[in-house]
């Protein structure tokens, strides 16, 4: 979480302390006045905001617009508009983080237990997913997920849609971004060990990856098959066969197990994931930062 030092003239960022942008925000009218300009289609006058937003009190809603102009609205020539944080403050609500949670029943899984191989549901708590498995009872990683996201999805689309925001965080992370922040990520290869956890030491992996964002302190895991899924070499293997792994679901990739990578050297790490499509197989060699060194085709 340490943020790299740099001389004032060098930052690129000023940073607002959290409790006065908080501050700044705390009241309804505020964010009703960011929704109205979220949801207009170009500068809006003074006038036709107050009338929108319905506060009759010309005076109070001039106070709360002047608190706003500046960081999270844009006072223009042609009226007022919303800024990048307004517009990210309305998304957050959006996005159900901070007004929804999960509550919906079980959804069966379109693949199979990595343990057993028996069937699988997803499970709905609060503003987390839990796969787990209906005969051994083993419960995989909880995925968080803005509960927005599933919003106006059929029940029985779930699987799919959470697949698609599981993408989107892989993607974001392969830019060496955190999904949570926007902060940099370092994305590690951690082979297994005495303390690795039971329920993915079982898998059968040689390694997992480890996701730590060096800002807010987010991290996540993931097995090496799907980490290397938006690796270029990846995508352009899958392409030359007709698939494409970015629309594709995990579970109709049949050579995407858990078991099917393996580190080849420990020092320095090499990690390879060999992938078969039809009767030809691309392995991919990476290092303990699962940057491709290699690739070769057999």
């Amino acid at each position: 979480m340490n943020e790299p030092r740099m001389d004032d003239d060098e930052r690129i960022v000023d940073a607002l302390d959290p409790s006065d942008a908080f501050e700044l925000l705390a009241h309804d009218i505020r964010f009703r006045i960011l929704e109205v300009l979220n949801d207009a289609d170009g500068p809006m006058t003074f006038s036709e905001l107050r009338t929108a937003t319905e506060v009759d009190d010309a005076g109070g809603f001039n106070y709360h617009l002047q608190k706003l102009t500046g960081r999270f609205v844009r006072d223009g020539d042609d009226g007022y508009e919303i800024g990048g944080p307004g517009r990210q403050v309305v998304g957050a609500v959006l996005s159900g983080v901070y007004t929804y949670t999960l509550d919906a029943r079980p959804v069966p899984m379109p693949d199979a237990c990595l343990h057993c191989g028996s069937d699988m549901e997803m499970q709905f708590r609060e503003t987390s997913l839990w796969m787990s498995c209906l005969d051994c009872e083993t419960t995989f990683n909880p995925i968080s997920i803005p509960p927005g996201v599933l919003e106006g999805w059929p029940h029985e689309q779930g699987p799919e849609v959470v697949d698609r925001w599981v993408t989107h965080i892989r993607q974001t992370a392969e830019l060496g971004l955190c999904y949570v922040c926007g902060g940099r990520v370092d994305r590690r290869v951690r082979p297994i060990d005495d303390e690795t956890p039971e329920n993915r030491a079982r898998l059968g992996l040689d390694a997992t990856v480890r996701n730590d964002c060096e800002r807010c302190g987010a991290h996540w895991i993931e097995f090496p098959a799907a980490a290397v899924l938006n690796k270029p070499s990846v995508i352009a293997f899958h392409a030359e066969h007709e698939i494409d792994v970015r629309t594709t679901a995990s579970w109709d990739l049949d050579w995407l197990t858990t078991g099917v990578s393996s580190i080849t050297n420990d020092d320095p790490l090499r990690l390879d994931v060999p992938i078969t499509l039809g009767d030809e197989t691309l392995v991919v060699t990476t290092d303990d930062e699962l940057t491709v060194i290699d690739t070769r085709r057999k």
